[in-house]
């Protein structure tokens, strides 16, 4: 039966049938589009929920959220409902495709977050990003015409971020090292750690974890599907 629905989610998917379903989950609905997230939550709505609830303990009402690496933003909307009306979430998406169907799932659940579509990096410049059929892979390219900011040029006018979440195959510690100025003002920090992608842009875990060590964050959990969660040395 498994394999039947996975069938099934392929063809709509390859088909554009997909565009004709939603998907229904816990904290919001989802347009079924032609990508590799939107097939793994309309097969398990479930798959998700692990990380969600690290993210949302760790904010509440009127907080502000960055989320690096957005996708279709399902970890965006789900932390809206934890943080109200009064707080505030930054989504960044540098696939130009995906980041549309990003702004469609905000619009459809009439959330209030302020999308951003570009590449975060270690410096402002021009790069590109892959547009894979595995979309949730798509990983940063050296020849392209996108343009590349820093964390530091993209959350200058944050005062304060109670939760940065960092999820951008193998770029992670690239974006890290263009933001020394807002890992001052940030208090955890969410983050995907694969060496085996890391190594690709010419670091590695242990590059993340002392860069993050240098800059006053310990780990706090480590969380299934490679993610793990930093906090400031000083914070309870």
């Amino acid at each position: 039966m498994q394999s039947f629905w996975f069938f099934i989610s392929r063809f709509l998917r390859h088909s554009r049938l997909c565009y004709f379903f939603k998907i229904k989950l816990n904290y919001c609905s989802l347009f079924f589009f032609p990508t590799s997230m939107s097939t793994t939550l309309w097969l398990n709505p479930n798959y998700s929920d692990s990380d969600i609830t690290y993210l949302t303990e760790n904010l509440k009402k009127g907080d502000t959220f960055v989320d690096i690496g957005a996708n279709i933003g399902h970890l965006s909307l789900a932390v809206s409902k934890s943080i109200g009306k009064n707080g505030t979430i930054l989504a960044v998406e540098g696939n130009e495709r995906v980041a549309k169907f990003l702004k469609k799932n905000i619009k459809l659940n009439k959330r209030n977050i302020l999308v951003l579509s570009c590449i975060v990096g270690d410096k402002i410049g021009i790069a590109g990003i892959e547009n894979r059929k595995a979309d949730d892979m798509n990983q940063v390219v050296e020849n392209g015409k996108k343009k590349m900011l820093t964390l530091d040029k993209i959350c200058y006018n944050l005062d304060r971020i109670h939760l940065l979440k960092i999820d951008v195959e193998g770029f992670e510690y690239l974006v890290l090292k263009g933001g020394l100025e807002t890992l001052l003002k940030t208090d955890r920090i969410f983050i995907e750690i694969i060496d085996e992608l890391l190594k690709k842009f010419s670091s590695s875990s242990q590059d993340v974890f002392s860069f993050l060590n240098q800059n006053n964050f310990i780990l706090d959990k480590k969380i299934g599907n490679s993610n793990y969660l930093f906090k400031k040395k000083n914070n309870g």
